[in-house]
C-alpha cells in the first residue's frame, strides 16, 4: 500500500448549511491557493435534529442532507488535480437514538439483538431517569448521555463500523483519516494496527502533555494540539506572565495553586457528572482491595484526580501511576501496586480504568479547570499544560526536533473546531502582557459596574472583549459565551442545575458595560494597541507553523482575521465576505506560505528545522540537500508579548 503525506490541509466543517455542494464550489479556490488535501468533519448519517455530524446513527452511508452526489464530483475534482481527501472518523461512539438502527433493534429484541455486542450495556443496573448521571446503565462518551460508546475492540464490531469507510478508501475517494479521541478506545495500539492495513494515512487526536511522548502507534502523528500550545507559549515572556498572574490573584482573590484547582475540578466532575462510571469502576475493583466499598471509591477518585496525563500506555511511563497513587493512603497504594502483578486485575480493573481516565482528565481540565483559572485566558487551550506558561526558543527547537524524529508527518495547527479561542483572539489577549497597568485600570473600571458579578467572571469578560471586539453580532455571542463559561466552570452555574440568578446578573453586567462610557474611554485605545500587536503576533505564529516539520493544517476562514470563541461560536464560517486591509495582508501571507510549501514539498517534509534569535528578529530556516528556505520575523511589531 502506497503511503502519502499531506503538505497543506484545509479543515472544513460539514453541516446542513455547508454541504458537499458548497465544498465542491470551494475546491478551485483551495487548489489555486496551494492546498493539496481537504480535511472534512464526519460525513456519515446523523440524527436529523443534530446540530453537528458527530452523533452518527449509521456508518454505512453519508448523510442525505449533505448532498452526497456532490461528493462524487468532489472526488473527481481531487483526482484530476492530484489532491486528496482526509476525513474525521469517530470510532468511539454513536448517537443513542431511535434513528440508530442498531439501537432500535436492541430496544426491540433486548439481549437477543445481534447488535448488542457493539455496546457495553449493563442490564442488571437500573435507576430513575432523574438521576441518569448516577445510575446510567451503559458506557457513554464522557458525560454525554446521547452518545453511546462503541466496542470496536470486537473484530465483528470493528468490521461493521468501518465497512463503508474502507470502501471509500479502496476506490480512492478518501485517502486518510483523523481518528477522534483515541484515548477512549480499549486498545488503541491494536486498533491502529488493524486500521493501518487498509488506510494509507492516519492522524490521531491524541492530546499530549508537554513532556509526554506519542505512544508507539501505527499513525503519522497527532493533529497538532502539541505544536499549537508550544507556539502559544513561545510568544509569552516568563516575567510578564508572572506579573499577569499576580494581577489576576489580586483582582479575583484567588489563593489556591493551579494544581489544587485542577484536582478539585476533577473531583467535582467525578462526583457530579461521571459518578456512574466511577461507581461501576469501584465495584469492579472491590474484590481486589481489603477495604470498604466507599473507601475504595474515594481512593480511586483521588487517584484519577491526581493523574497528570489523559491515559497511561508504555511501561516506561509507569512512574505516572506512582505519581497519582501519591494522593492515596499507604494501604491503598500498596494494595494497588501488588494487584498490578495480577493478570485478572489488569483485565478487570486497569483496562476499563484506562477508558475512564481520559473522560476525567478532559472534563476536569478542558471543560472545568480552563474556566476556573485564567490569568491569561489565551493560554487556556486543549492540550495546554498547567506547568508551562512560557517557552524559550532553544526549548521550542528541541521539542520540534524530537517530534520530527519520532513522528515527522504530524500535523501542525493553530485553530480547530474544538479550540477555546481562535488564533487571532488568543494573540490579542496575549498582547495584554505588555500593558499590565492599562489592563488593571480597565479591570478596576469594569468592577465599578459589575454589581454582584464575581470578580473572576468580570476578569474573563474583559479579556474576552479585548480578544473578540470588532467582530459581528458580538453582544449576542459574548452573552452566549459568558453563560457557557459560567456553566463549564461549575462554580456559579452548572449545566445540570443552572444558577439562574448568577447568569441573569452576568447578562445585566454585560449590558451595563456596553453603556459605561468611562470603561470605553480606557478600552478603545488599549484595544487598538493590543489588536495591532496581536495581528502581527498572529502573522508570526502562522509563519512559524508553516516552517515546522510535518503538515500545515488550516481551519476554514483563518486565512483572514478570524475572531471566534469556543463552539458553537467557531462553527460559523461565513467570514470571507468583506475583507479589511489586515485581512488582505494575512490572506496574501497565508497563500504564499501554502504555495511555498507545495512547490518545495521535499524540503518541508524532510528538511532540518532551525530557529534562532537575532537582533530585532527571529530567523526560521529549513535545510535539505543543499537547499535552504529562510524567513526573518521582525519581533518589534509584537515585542510586548515576548
Amino acid at each position: 500500500m502506497r503511503t502519502w503525506y499531506p503538505i497543506n490541509t484545509y479543515r472544513l466543517q460539514l453541516s446542513h448549511t455547508f454541504t458537499f455542494e458548497e465544498l465542491y464550489n470551494k475546491l478551485p479556490y483551495l487548489q489555486k491557493s496551494g492546498i493539496d488535501t481537504v480535511y472534512l468533519s464526519p460525513p456519515f448519517r446523523t440524527e436529523k435534529k443534530g446540530a453537528n455530524f458527530y452523533k452518527i446513527v449509521s456508518f454505512d452511508e453519508m448523510d442525505a442532507s449533505l448532498k452526497p452526489a456532490f461528493f462524487v464530483k468532489t472526488a473527481r475534482f481531487l483526482r484530476q488535480h492530484k489532491m486528496h481527501c482526509l476525513i474525521d472518523f469517530v470510532p468511539n461512539h454513536m448517537g443513542l437514538s431511535e434513528e440508530n438502527p442498531w439501537i432500535e433493534d436492541i430496544l426491540e429484541h433486548g439481549k437477543k439483538s445481534p447488535f448488542l455486542s457493539a455496546f457495553d450495556i449493563f442490564f442488571e443496573e437500573k435507576g430513575p431517569l432523574q438521576k441518569i448521571h448516577r445510575d446510567i446503565n451503559y458506557r457513554r462518551f464522557f458525560d454525554i448521555c446521547d452518545l453511546i460508546a462503541l466496542r470496536v475492540e470486537d473484530p465483528a464490531v470493528f468490521e461493521r463500523v468501518h465497512r463503508f469507510l474502507f470502501q471509500l478508501i479502496r476506490v480512492k475517494a478518501v485517502h486518510g483519516v483523523r481518528i477522534d479521541h483515541p484515548d477512549g478506545l480499549r486498545d488503541p495500539e491494536g486498533y491502529f494496527n488493524t486500521l493501518s492495513r487498509v488506510v494509507p494515512y492516519i492522524t490521531s487526536e491524541k492530546i499530549l502533555q508537554f513532556d509526554e511522548p506519542l505512544p508507539d502507534w501505527s499513525v503519522a502523528g497527532t493533529v497538532g494540539y502539541d505544536t499549537l500550545n508550544w507556539i502559544n507559549c513561545l510568544l509569552v515572556s516568563p516575567s510578564k506572565i508572572d506579573r499577569m498572574e499576580k494581577l489576576y490573584r489580586a483582582f479575583t482573590g484567588e489563593t489556591k495553586t493551579p494544581q489544587e484547582i485542577l484536582r478539585k475540578a476533577k473531583m467535582d466532575v467525578m462526583h457530579r457528572y461521571l459518578i456512574a462510571e466511577v461507581t461501576r469502576f469501584a465495584r469492579r475493583a472491590k474484590p481486589f482491595f481489603p477495604l470498604p466499598y466507599r473507601e475504595i471509591r474515594h481512593q480511586l477518585s483521588l487517584f484519577l484526580a491526581a493523574m497528570p496525563v489523559y491515559r497511561t500506555y508504555s511501561p516506561s511511563r509507569r512512574h505516572v501511576l506512582h505519581t497519582a497513587l501519591g494522593a492515596c493512603t499507604l494501604s491503598f497504594r500498596q494494595a494497588f501496586l501488588e494487584n498490578m502483578k495480577k493478570p485478572l486485575f489488569l483485565q478487570e480493573v486497569m483496562a476499563p480504568m484506562q477508558q475512564i481516565m481520559p473522560g476525567v482528565f478532559a472534563k476536569g481540565y478542558e471543560d472545568t479547570y480552563l474556566y476556573r483559572y485564567f490569568p491569561l485566558s489565551s493560554l487556556n487551550e486543549v492540550g495546554s499544560d498547567i506547568r508551562y506558561k512560557a517557552m524559550s526558543i532553544p526549548t521550542f527547537v528541541r521539542k520540534v526536533r524530537e517530534r520530527q524524529r519520532r513522528s515527522p508527518f504530524s500535523m501542525n495547527t493553530l485553530s480547530t473546531h474544538d479550540t477555546k479561542r481562535s488564533l487571532d483572539v488568543r494573540m490579542r489577549i496575549h498582547a495584554l502582557l505588555g500593558h499590565p497597568k492599562d489592563f488593571q485600570k480597565l479591570l478596576l473600571e469594569a468592577k465599578n459596574f459589575a454589581g454582584k458579578t464575581p470578580p473572576k467572571m468580570v476578569y474573563l469578560l474583559v479579556q474576552t472583549l479585548i480578544g473578540a471586539f470588532g467582530s459581528k453580532n458580538l453582544v449576542f455571542r459574548l452573552k452566549r459565551y459568558m453563560l457557557k463559561a459560567m456553566r463549564e466552570g461549575k462554580e456559579y452555574s452548572d449545566w445540570m442545575k443552572p444558577g439562574r440568578k448568577a447568569e441573569e446578573e452576568m447578562l445585566r453586567c454585560i449590558d451595563r458595560l456596553l453603556k459605561h462610557k468611562p470603561f470605553w474611554k480606557i478600552f478603545i485605545p488599549l484595544h487598538e494597541t493590543t489588536s495591532r500587536e496581536g495581528f502581527y503576533a498572529s502573522l508570526a505564529a502562522t509563519v512559524i507553523k508553516a516552517f515546522l516539520p510535518g503538515t500545515m493544517d488550516h481551519y476554514d476562514g483563518e486565512e483572514v482575521v478570524y475572531l471566534r470563541l469556543v463552539d458553537p461560536d467557531n462553527r460559523d464560517l461565513s467570514v470571507l465576505k468583506s475583507l479589511t486591509e489586515e485581512d488582505r495582508i494575512k490572506f496574501r501571507l497565508t497563500v504564499r506560505l501554502w504555495k511555498l510549501r507545495r512547490s518545495h514539498s521535499a524540503l518541508f517534509r524532510h528538511g532540518t528545522f532551525h530557529m534562532t534569535r537575532r537582533k530585532g528578529g527571529i530567523v526560521l530556516k529549513r535545510r535539505y540537500r543543499g537547499r535552504c528556505v529562510k524567513f526573518l520575523l521582525n519581533v518589534k511589531e509584537f515585542c510586548n508579548t515576548i
